[in-house]
């Protein structure tokens, strides 16, 4: 600025150029500031406007159906860090995906609580682009996750391991009784190989490890 009085002024920014913050400080100038041509530069930085941007969540079954039941978290950052508040929190729904708004940045989602008949998935990190391209930094080994745009899909693996099932033989007053010869075949029908055989004791129930699958108690 030049061609000014050796005086005091106050720069204030009325509208910032397009894509830009609007300056929240006024710029003081002193008569002391000016130089020899009555003349006084200032540097003014604006910063580049950080607008959300809509990310979409997709947690779907190994054939692409959304799955309700996931507990999911997302934290600012590379890591889940439990002593800060998480940006996002929601449980996934059927059929249904989830749209977020987020900020250009790093951000980390962990999975709480799986959906009934799947596995976990390991923390996902992943990044958002000014533009809203989500790209993804880390998932676990085993895990099958991809980003697509502004959209990230986790396909979650079904849980095949064995589940605690509690069996329980009765009289009619509802209590356990001994001497029955049980035993449990796999697929609808009585035949090949018993998977557990047991004889029923009393008072006494019997709990046994089996996979997921159809069973028959004859």
């Amino acid at each position: 600025m030049g061609d000014l009085l050796r005086d005091d002024y106050t720069i204030r920014e009325v509208t910032p150029p397009t894509g830009y913050d609007k300056l929240t400080e006024e710029i003081k100038i002193g008569a002391q500031d000016f130089g020899t041509d009555k003349s006084v530069s200032r540097e003014v930085v604006n910063k580049k406007t950080v607008s959300e941007q809509d990310i979409t969540f997709k947690k779907v079954d190994p054939n692409g159906k959304e799955i309700p039941g996931a507990q999911l978290k997302i934290y600012k950052g590379d890591h889940v860090d439990q002593e800060e508040a998480p940006v996002a929190d929601w449980t996934s729904e059927t059929d249904t995906s989830k749209v977020i708004k987020l900020s250009p940045g790093t951000y980390t989602l962990t999975e709480a609580n799986a959906p009934a008949g799947y596995q976990y998935v390991e923390d996902i990190t992943f990044t958002v682009g000014a533009n809203g391209t989500v790209a993804l930094v880390k998932k676990g080994a085993e895990d099958t996750v991809q980003a697509a745009g502004s959209i990230l899909t986790i396909t979650d693996k079904e849980d095949n391991s064995p589940k605690a099932i509690t069996f329980s033989k009765v009289n009619l007053g509802g209590t356990e009784i001994a001497g029955a010869q049980i035993k449990i075949f796999k697929g609808n029908k009585a035949q090949g190989q018993a998977v557990e055989s047991w004889t029923s004791e009393a008072n006494q129930s019997k709990a046994i490890n089996l996979e997921p699958g159809t069973l028959h108690l004859p």
